[in-house]
């Protein structure tokens, strides 16, 4: 082999050698280029695992674009509501439960254990409410009961202690409870003379607490004030 043959040779094999990685490198590039847009398309596809304490204001959606909630979730108004919880009653919720209330049977419910309440629903209150729409109608006799159980369970400020797990087991004054009467319905403390009408119709308008508390939920419900408040609801 000449001289000028063995460094054609080298340069040859140089250039082979070059030429290859260069080939190597592109398909290691356009790997890891494709690797990455699947695990981009996964991740964004990929259903949302609820991580997450609080629900997002607009729910997450599946791989076929469909709201998506956990298991231990319902969706209302567009948002992953978490049971017995106040996270989802901000402002901006309440205001969307509100607006759908009147075509939502779900978020009418939910609007009405938010704004009254303070909280979302347990799964037991949730399926009880929204079953004894069919029996209560979805007007204002159904939020006058509403009104009247939280006040004879939820807002209860004296449970018997012989049984408090019953709803019949609240001990407050007729004073007490018409009060809380209107901190729940009308979202304001009533007038000296409001509470004392209202106390002394108390004894005549059931035959224990719970009851009484129930017709008391009802003629609020029935009043112009209430109606004037919750008509977009109710």
């Amino acid at each position: 082999m000449t001289d000028k043959t063995f460094i054609c040779n080298v340069f040859m094999g140089v250039a082979l050698q070059n030429s290859q990685k260069k080939l190597l490198f592109g398909i290691t590039m356009t790997c890891a280029t494709l690797v990455a847009l699947l695990v981009f398309q996964n991740c964004g596809s990929k259903k949302f695992n609820g991580s997450s304490s609080e629900a997002s204001l607009d729910a997450p959606l599946d791989e076929n674009g469909q709201p998506y909630c956990r298991e231990d979730q319902r969706l209302v108004s567009g948002i992953c509501v978490n049971y017995n919880s106040t996270k989802d009653c901000n402002a901006t919720a309440l205001a969307r439960y509100r607006a759908d209330a009147k075509t939502s049977d779900d978020a009418k419910l939910t609007f009405s254990y938010c704004h009254f309440l303070g909280r979302m629903p347990e799964k037991e209150g949730y399926d009880f409410w929204l079953s004894s729409f069919s029996t209560y109608g979805r007007s204002y006799q159904f939020a006058g009961l509403f009104v009247g159980a939280g006040i004879s369970w939820e807002k209860c400020k004296s449970k018997s202690s012989s049984n408090p797990t019953s709803p019949n087991s609240c001990n407050d004054s007729a004073s007490v409870a018409v009060a809380n009467m209107y901190n729940v319905a009308l979202k304001r403390n009533g007038a000296s003379s409001e509470i004392s009408y209202w106390v002394n119709q108390w004894p005549n308008i059931g035959s224990n607490f719970r009851e009484r508390a129930g017709n008391l939920g009802l003629n609020f419900a029935n009043s112009p004030e209430f109606q004037s408040m919750y008509g977009d609801v109710f």
